[in-house]
């Protein structure tokens, strides 16, 4: 989360999840300012004014937060949170799990039912949403990345934060 409360998932709130995890013996780290999906710098911004995640993940915050997870799985497992029931409505998973893919790092949802969900296995399910007779390569998608690039180019823009003020 850029900002670790919410109203709606309480327990999701920096204090009371913190405690929680401290008390288990798991460390917490809030990576809002390297993974939060409400970045308001303009440098990060489309013209319509949402988050570009594109750009962010291009980013030095998104970087620095990368060698952090990076050197964080060498001591031992990572486990990035959401509320969402499915990974696809989640920035985490357009934003974070792509910019992580990206850098060869696999990632898993772990969905409701307790299956996982690969990356790669979202990914499909991505272009099968936003894209007609996925099955067949086009003129407009010569490629499954090309495919994919344009579904997640719309997921951001239906999911993007929309950013009110710039600040430059």
């Amino acid at each position: 989360r850029s900002k670790p409360f919410s109203k709606y998932y309480i327990n999701y709130n920096k204090p009371y999840l913190e405690q929680v995890l401290n008390d288990n013996q798991i460390l917490y780290r809030h990576y809002g300012k390297e993974f939060g999906a409400q970045q308001t710098s303009a440098k990060f911004l489309t013209s319509s004014r949402y988050v570009s995640f594109s750009k962010f993940i291009l980013s030095t915050e998104f970087t620095n937060g990368i060698n952090k997870i990076k050197k964080g799985m060498n001591m031992g497992y990572i486990c990035i949170l959401c509320a969402e029931v499915d990974p696809l409505t989640c920035h985490r998973s357009i934003m974070v799990g792509q910019g992580f893919k990206q850098q060869g790092i696999n990632i898993a949802h772990i969905l409701k039912n307790q299956e996982l969900e690969y990356q790669s296995e979202l990914e499909n399910r991505l272009i099968n949403c936003y894209i007609k007779n996925s099955n067949q390569l086009s003129f407009l998608y010569t490629s499954k990345e090309t495919m994919l690039e344009e579904a997640y180019n719309r997921k951001n823009k239906e999911i993007g934060f929309k950013v009110k003020e710039i600040y430059y």
